[in-house]
């Protein structure tokens, strides 16, 4: 039963370590847990490993900027990992590299014969040793070589133009237009909804990073409405005025806020925000 897993953790300064986690749940974050990563960009507690069955499970327990994997899409809930499959929080990864054997493990870890050795077990059925090599052999030599990007991230389109948290800079573009397109809100009546939608609509099937962030615009945006549909009537009485202005410029300062961070890269969840699109 293998019941450890190896896990490789890059941290945002750049540095990268191999751990083992044994059977059991694993906390991972900014500054509490097994695993702290001390990446201003990642949740005080951002997320749980699982080690079940020789599996690795992780957990996303409602972090401000998110975890994505190798792709940029964002996890919801638990998903099931996949060696070699990187899993980005904040300007930190996650890889699950390999399953360690316990050491109770049936049949023990396989040993590979060295060429003219003699097999690990005599006489339990294995195939005789292998000869030695022609001394003229010399093994070929592989013409691969890596594709652009960013080490420690999966390989998806755009990834030699990946930014410091591995999004393409077209999708941080839209992003951020996604958020900033309320301004024109200023200009047109329901600007503040038309804008982001336009975007949204536009590259929301090019990239996930852009789907996520257009869904998170247009909602804080559909929740802006009401409210100042509401504190509007309200203003007939004069109580309401006071809200209208103050909803006014939280709107103002968290777009411009939002738009920022989505051009860096990150992620970004308005408060107080009504989330009709999922």
């Amino acid at each position: 039963m293998v019941d450890t897993v190896q896990v490789k953790i890059e941290y945002a300064d750049g540095r990268s370590e191999q751990r083992t986690l044994g059977a059991g749940v694993h906390r991972v974050g900014r500054e509490a847990g097994e695993i702290v990563l001390g990446d201003p960009n990642v949740s005080g507690t951002h997320l749980e490993l699982r080690v079940a069955n020789g599996e690795l499970f992780l957990t996303d327990v409602g972090s401000s900027n998110g975890t994505f994997d190798a792709t940029g899409a964002r996890v919801h809930g638990s998903v099931k990992m996949s060696p070699n499959q990187p899993y980005r929080l904040g300007g930190s990864s996650l890889t699950w590299i390999a399953a360690v054997p316990s050491a109770g493990a049936r049949g023990g870890t396989a040993v590979m014969p060295q060429y003219g050795g003699a097999p690990p077990n005599p006489g339990l059925g294995q195939a005789p040793p292998m000869p030695p090599p022609h001394p003229g052999y010399a093994p070929p030599q592989s013409q691969w070589t890596p594709p652009p990007g960013n080490p420690g991230y999966g390989a998806y389109p755009g990834a030699a133009m990946a930014g410091p948290y591995g999004i393409p800079q077209e999708a941080r573009t839209f992003g951020m237009l996604c958020h900033i397109g309320a301004l024109a809100g200023y200009i047109l009546p329901l600007g503040n909804v038309l804008g982001p939608l336009v975007f949204w609509l536009m590259k929301k099937d090019t990239h996930p990073f852009v789907d996520e962030q257009g869904k998170e615009s247009l909602n804080f945006q559909i929740t802006v409405t009401i409210a100042y549909a509401v504190f509007g009537g309200l203003s007939f009485f004069l109580i309401g005025i006071p809200f209208l202005l103050a909803t006014g410029v939280a709107a103002l300062v968290l777009e411009i806020l939002a738009g920022i961070k989505a051009n860096s890269g990150i992620s970004y969840r308005y408060p107080f925000t009504l989330r009709l699109l999922t």
